[in-house]
């Protein structure tokens, strides 16, 4: 048996790790062992391939046996991964010296890493100046190195030297020199281990957005759109391609369109970023292009505007009207796919409801001799449309009546008709003066009578057949249906208990309706009204308290007070509407 020294001894583990580092200083590492499995026994050349991967694991990267007089297993150094910092990601190598049976530290352990040469004197390494020299006081006993201190700065490969020794002692054996099995350099032996280190930490990106306000506007997929794509391994540019297919779109106004673009560096790592572009319409559309104003039209044609819209090519195009009289106003409006309502756009038109005014070249009556022709002067007309000259007609054949008097009443009625087919008639009499007849059968001529309006056309209501009815007046009330413009009636004095033949003939009453309802009484020259009362409503007469008609002259409604003319007029408010009314005209006249 070979003599053991006493004295303390150096007893030394060597191993070289050749490592081709591809990750940054904060790498992870996991051990795989080379699927060989060749392991040597001292003396022969060990050569094990390891890779270190990223991975969140505390694995093994290498361990080798610690011999203690060349051929005594003493125990292992192991170097493994680890996290320093609670950061979960591995940071640091840490070596473990363990010894087994009864070996234990004799004080110093020694450790070198790097990229060579190990420290030594051209024969031997020289422990005692490894970089790393800790006092074990435990075992198994371990020190951790930050990656920092070993260049892992980086993806370039790098190549490190690993060389372990160890004081060991033992109660059986005293002091021994360990190391390790492998290869001999000089009087020492180590083992060749072969690393390689993959990168496995993936690129980073961050996502981007974007807001349209069209589907149109929405670009193509385009990777460019990933402007910080970066990897740990510092590439100067990191690919990223389009995923295709993998577009969303969700909802309507807004639309969330999402697209996803993978990120993969120079190892294989990948990582993901998305796009997402907010499809939302916020602008109105634009109304043009509707007519202009009409002052005056026969017809309500409104021309509509055009809608544009900057996403919508046909916006929904709504419209309300508001009448106020004889206008009526269009209101438009526009609303696109996505709800955005555009202003407001009008047109008012205002049609032409107003008759022509029909003015006669004389007055309503003119008196002419016994024996005269009557002539006729067409009147004049003239409309609210300046733009328009109204066209006048005669309406029908001349009307001709003879008087108990022996007087003959020509009546001429015209038409006028404007641009829109309103029409207004007026009519005047020309009567042959005739002289009364001697006999005079009814005893008051001449002198002062009362007269009450007659339409021979059958519209009068003898006051006789109203009830309940105050008074024993006679007269007549004359019905006028609502659209009627004018009316014209025969002036009938000493018509008692309503007998038109006892009647004589003196004049007319002439009704014009608009605004105002203009009522004018015209006699003939030789007679006189001195006086006049009219009654304008929606009853037959007016109407006392107890619902009875009332047909006193005073209490019609309107007097004229005292008189001595050939003609009056009477203008009432017509605050009707679209009611029927009656009128009821008397008068006092004084017969020559």
């Amino acid at each position: 048996m070979k003599t053991i020294n006493k004295s303390v001894m150096n007893i030394l583990a060597v191993f070289a790790v050749s490592l081709f580092l591809g990750s940054c200083a904060k790498e992870n590492f996991e051990a795989v062992t080379d699927p060989s499995g060749s392991v040597t026994t001292p003396g022969a050349t060990a050569v094990v391939s390891t890779t270190l991967k990223s991975a969140q694991t505390d694995a093994q990267i290498s361990s080798v046996t610690l011999y203690a007089g060349q051929t005594m297993d003493a125990g292992s150094v192991t170097i493994s991964q680890t996290d320093t910092d609670g950061d979960l990601t591995n940071d640091a190598i840490r070596v473990t010296y363990t010894l087994t049976g009864d070996w234990t530290f004799n004080t110093l352990v020694h450790f070198y890493i790097g990229t060579g040469p190990v420290p030594n004197n051209g024969k031997n390494f020289v422990p005692g100046n490894f970089p790393y020299v800790y006092t074990a006081n435990t075992n198994p006993y371990s020190f951790t190195i930050p990656f920092t201190k070993l260049n892992f700065s980086g993806c370039t490969p790098l190549t490190l030297i690993v060389a372990a020794h160890a004081e060991l002692s033992s109660p059986t054996y005293g002091a021994q020199t360990g190391f390790g099995a492998g290869t001999t350099w000089g009087n020492n032996w180590f083992t060749q281990y072969n690393v390689t280190v993959t990168d496995k930490t993936a690129p980073k990106a961050s996502n981007v957005t974007s807001a349209v306000q069209c589907i149109g506007e929405v670009p193509a997929p385009n990777a460019n759109v990933i402007t910080d794509a970066s990897d740990n391994c510092a590439l100067t540019t990191v690919p990223v391609t389009y995923v295709e297919g993998s577009e969303t779109r969700v909802g309507s106004c807004p639309t969330i369109i999402t697209r996803t673009y993978l990120i993969t560096d120079a190892a294989g790592n990948t990582a993901t970023a998305n796009q997402t572009i907010t499809v939302q319409d916020v602008t109105k559309p634009v109304l043009t292009n509707q007519g202009a104003d009409v002052p005056l039209a026969c017809e309500l044609n409104f021309t509509a505007p055009t809608a544009t819209d900057n996403c919508d090519s046909n916006p929904v195009i709504t419209y309300v009207d508001a009448i106020n009289g004889f206008t009526t106003t269009r209101i438009w409006t526009a609303t696109d796919a996505c709800g955005n309502k555009s202003e407001e756009v009008r047109q008012s038109i205002t049609l032409d409801k107003i008759p022509p005014v029909l003015t006669l070249a004389g007055d309503p009556i003119i008196t002419i001799a016994c024996d005269a022709t009557p002539t006729f002067v067409t009147p004049t007309a003239t409309d609210n449309n300046g733009n328009f000259t109204p066209t006048v007609s005669i309406s029908g054949l001349d009307q001709m009546e003879t008087t108990s008097t022996g007087a003959i009443w020509t009546t001429r009625t015209w038409t006028a008709t404007d641009a829109c087919g309103n029409t207004s008639t007026i009519s005047q009499k020309i009567i042959n003066n005739c002289t009364f007849p001697i006999g005079n059968p009814y005893g008051w001529l001449p002198g002062a009578g009362t007269g009450w309006a007659y339409d021979k056309n059958g519209t009068s209501t003898a006051f006789n057949s109203l009830s309940p009815k105050t008074g024993n007046n006679w007269g007549w009330t004359n019905l006028i249906a609502y659209g009627t413009t004018s009316k014209d009636y025969t002036l009938y004095v000493g018509a008692g208990q309503n007998i038109i033949t006892k009647g004589i003939p003196v004049g007319g009453v002439s009704v014009t309706i608009g605004s105002n309802i203009v009522v004018t009484y015209t006699v003939v020259s030789s007679c006189k009204i001195t006086e006049a009362h009219l009654y304008v409503g929606t009853t037959p007469l007016p109407l006392n308290k107890q619902k009875s008609y009332i047909s006193a002259p005073g209490q019609l409604g309107y007097n004229s007070g005292a008189l001595a003319a050939n003609t009056y007029t009477f203008t009432v408010p017509n605050t009707f509407g679209t009611k029927n009314i009656y009128v009821a005209a008397h008068a006092v006249v004084d017969v020559k």
